[in-house]
């Protein structure tokens, strides 16, 4: 179905609790809107990338349009296409040392 404004404010969620639901867009393929028990709506894009499937939130319905989520959903698939895994680069930017962690490896090593 191509989703509309006025059918994801209408949605709510319509699985057992321990499921996913998510509707999908026809117009971008790979986006869906999740919706979670607690009634958060987010939009994501499945993909594959070396034969594994991904889901990917793209953020959460309300700060984007549902415009917006389909630009980004594209921005994402072209990455994709690229060879690149939108999902494995979050990963790694999370796995990375922050300030707080570079600091205190500096006191430790050269502070002394």
């Amino acid at each position: 179905m191509k989703l509309s404004k006025s059918q994801i404010d209408g949605f709510s969620y319509a699985g057992d609790g321990k499921s996913r639901d998510v509707r999908w867009d026809d117009k971008v393929a790979g986006l869906g809107l999740r919706i979670y028990p607690s009634g958060r709506k987010a939009f994501v894009l499945s993909y594959r990338v070396g034969g594994t499937k991904r889901l990917m939130v793209l953020g959460d319905y309300g700060a984007l349009t549902l415009e917006m989520a389909r630009k980004k959903a594209q921005q994402e698939r072209a990455k994709v296409y690229d060879g690149q895994d939108p999902v494995q680069q979050r990963r790694q930017t999370q796995a990375a040392p922050t300030i707080a962690d570079l600091a205190k490896d500096y006191l430790e090593r050269h502070a002394r």
